[in-house]
């Protein structure tokens, strides 16, 4: 359909039989355009803050997955979660990613419960941002930094668990992330190496409810830009077109400072 036009529309039902009814009653439809999108904030934390997403394997229901943000820091850290799935119902890291010394890390758990890190070396804590995707298609762990895949490595995934999922920490505030992150979203299918920098796209973010694989979105969190956002609750923005389940974001040490003018 095309925006800001006047589409006529009949609806008509068919019985049991597959007799279709004889309405000719002609509905009018006028289609809006999409809302303007605008990033102007992002999520600031200081390594003791963290966001709850609910249970991960709600969020991940399969061992098939896209994970894409935005992040941005200036300093070094150690095991850092940056985002941040489990794979019991107690804390046990199924996905995540992480930054340590001088590496970024896509950790996963594989079938047999080994945890492994595939690790790139990139001076991410060089103050600018920067964006980070892992795909898994039931097959290959694919990591992907700015938009280039650094690591591609063939192997299981043990899958998920109902211990919730964490944005900015491992759970809880341990292992917390100093530094911001954005425009955070979870697929439920590994979308390919174009999709993953169609979603880079040069630097650039854009609303990913528009991104032409959209229809394997899971949750998009905007990290401050909805208006629901608050240190008490951070919107799946998903649910607002798509009626999908809402996957909302409790907030762990957030104040309605951690919200900043900062964005990629």
């Amino acid at each position: 359909l095309t925006a800001n036009t006047e589409y006529q529309v009949i609806v008509r039902m068919m019985d049991k039989q597959g007799r279709l009814d004889q309405n000719n009653v002609k509905l009018l439809i006028n289609t809006t355009s999409w809302p303007v999108y605008s990033n102007g904030k992002s999520i600031l934390f200081n390594g003791s803050q963290s966001i709850s997403l609910g249970a991960s394997n709600k969020l991940i229901n399969n061992k098939r997955y896209t994970i894409s943000l935005w992040f941005k820091t200036s300093t070094n850290q150690n095991d850092a979660r940056i985002i941040n799935f489990h794979s019991r119902s107690s804390a046990q890291s199924a996905v995540n990613f992480n930054v340590n010394g001088t590496n970024i890390a896509l950790g996963y758990r594989d079938s047999a419960n080994v945890y492994k890190k595939l690790e790139v070396s990139f001076p991410y804590f060089d103050g600018k941002w920067h964006h980070m995707a892992a795909t898994h298609n039931g097959r290959w762990h694919n990591v992907y930094i700015d938009g280039v895949k650094e690591v591609s490595v063939e192997d299981s995934f043990i899958g998920l668990g109902s211990h919730p999922a964490t944005i900015g920490a491992y759970t809880g505030i341990q292992q917390g992330f100093i530094g911001n992150i954005d425009e955070v979203s979870v697929w439920r299918s590994a979308i390919g190496l174009k999709d993953i920098q169609n979603i880079w796209n040069s630097g650039s973010p854009f609303d990913v409810r528009q991104h032409k694989r959209h229809g394997v979105l899971r949750a998009y969190y905007r990290m401050g830009d909805h208006i629901s956002d608050s240190d008490t609750y951070i919107k799946d923005v998903f649910d607002i077109e798509f009626r999908s389940p809402d996957f909302y974001g409790i907030p762990l040490g957030l104040t309605t400072s951690s919200f900043v003018l900062d964005t990629p």
